[in-house]
């Protein structure tokens, strides 16, 4: 899953990100919430919901939810983008009315901090949709180690 979820890092099979990702139709927040904490509870793992058109898939998803199981507690984010930094490392992007807030995907699962990116939003935001084209057309060069 850690090549799904950063295909820039270099692979470690002892640190795999416990994401679970699904996709198809648009789900309610109560199905977002009950697939999250099912992840979290069989798995120990996060979820991330791929929202597709039916009849066009080959675009790549239309929106993208994260539900993360914290602390009893289940949090969800139903308006999230690719994005991008300037070095290509992605991110997920949540957009909540006037809020945002980025997740990373960590060894131990994902992190969500709130307020904007430091960088431009737009430019992130293009590097994130041409980083899941590349992904999609298996693209990419040699995964790469992160910095850090």
């Amino acid at each position: 899953m850690r090549a799904i979820a950063d295909p820039l890092r270099a692979m470690m099979t002892q640190q795999t990100a416990p994401v679970v990702i699904t996709g198809g139709a648009s789900v309610n927040l109560l199905k977002l919430g009950s697939i999250a904490k099912a992840a979290s509870d069989q798995f120990d793992a996060d979820h991330v919901h791929l929202v597709f058109e039916p009849g066009r898939e080959a675009e790549g998803p239309k929106r993208i939810l994260v539900g993360m199981h914290r602390d009893r507690i289940v949090h969800v984010k139903t308006d999230c983008s690719v994005w991008a930094d300037p070095r290509r490392r992605p991110f997920l992007l949540a957009r909540q009315v006037s809020e945002m807030g980025l997740t990373s995907f960590d060894p131990d699962g994902m992190d969500y901090r709130p307020g904007r990116p430091k960088t431009n939003v737009a430019k992130g935001l293009a590097r994130g949709a041409e980083l899941l084209r590349r992904l999609a057309a298996n693209d990419l060069e040699e995964p790469v180690a992160a910095a850090g």
